[in-house]
């Protein structure tokens, strides 16, 4: 049964290459948190026309966890491989989590950690540039 729907920001890639933002009523399910369905509908990909998925095919997400609106979202090592290799792409990746997690009103601060320590990169990309949630009329 379904227990809540709440509304939430997605991100993906538009026709020019860039994160444009998909709106999108998540259904939230006995046992189920927040964060663990966004993420999921991240992995599904967007809904919208002219819009393309961002992260990786065969990306898995090990866990999520927001506790005094820091969000500790946790990669397997293996995951950290299929990052693309060109720095730009995995800026857009990191973005694109970022982003959509911090359409969780509880969520101001993301901490991502791999093999149970905290990662300083993403790839080649400071974690720095996401850790916090960006002001209001900030550019993502």
């Amino acid at each position: 049964d379904v227990i809540e729907t709440v509304p939430v920001t997605l991100y993906f890639r538009d026709e020019s290459g860039l994160l444009a933002p998909e709106q999108r009523l998540l259904e939230l399910y006995e046992g189920q948190t927040l964060a663990e369905s966004l993420l999921s509908a991240l992995l599904e990909g967007p809904r919208e026309r002219g819009l393309s998925p961002v992260i990786p095919e065969d990306f898995v997400f090990n866990g999520v966890r927001v506790e005094d609106r820091v969000c500790y979202l946790s990669l397997s090592s293996k995951a950290l491989t299929l990052l693309p290799e060109v720095a730009e792409e995995q800026e857009i990746i990191l973005r694109s989590i970022a982003l959509s997690l911090y359409s969780i009103e509880t969520v101001d601060e993301l901490c991502i950690l791999s093999d149970g320590e905290e990662l300083q990169q993403f790839g080649q990309v400071s974690i720095d540039l996401i850790r916090f949630r960006p002001n209001e009329g900030e550019a993502p």
